[in-house]
């Protein structure tokens, strides 16, 4: 749901996440944007992948939303402490992530 400013600084090489990422959607160059749920569709057709295959990893409820309304697993991420658990009590958490580095133990099982 960023735009392409707000996203520029995890594009550039020198960030730690570039080896990690293969490529970058954002408000910018998605046809459709959270909460609808199609904005997977040409991310899961990209890879070869199936949402039930798939995780999201987000901090609003509009993650979750578009997450869980295309078939994929979503996990919470609470590091910044902005949000809580009792924040996403309307949609369904596979996994609430205390901190970013969670995510990883957690994809891992």
């Amino acid at each position: 749901s960023r735009d392409t400013n707000e996203v520029k600084h995890l594009m550039q090489e020198a960030h730690p996440f570039q080896s990690l990422i293969e490529a970058f959607y954002h408000r910018d160059n998605s046809k459709y944007h959270k909460s609808d749920p199609r904005v997977f569709v040409d991310i899961l057709r990209r890879f070869g992948t199936k949402p039930k295959e798939s995780v999201y990893v987000g901090d609003a409820l509009s993650d979750a939303e578009a997450a869980k309304g295309a078939g994929l697993h979503f996990t919470a991420v609470l590091e910044s402490g902005i949000r809580d658990r009792k924040y996403f009590s309307s949609q369904k958490v596979d996994f609430f992530a205390p901190k970013f580095v969670d995510i990883l133990n957690y994809i891992l099982k």
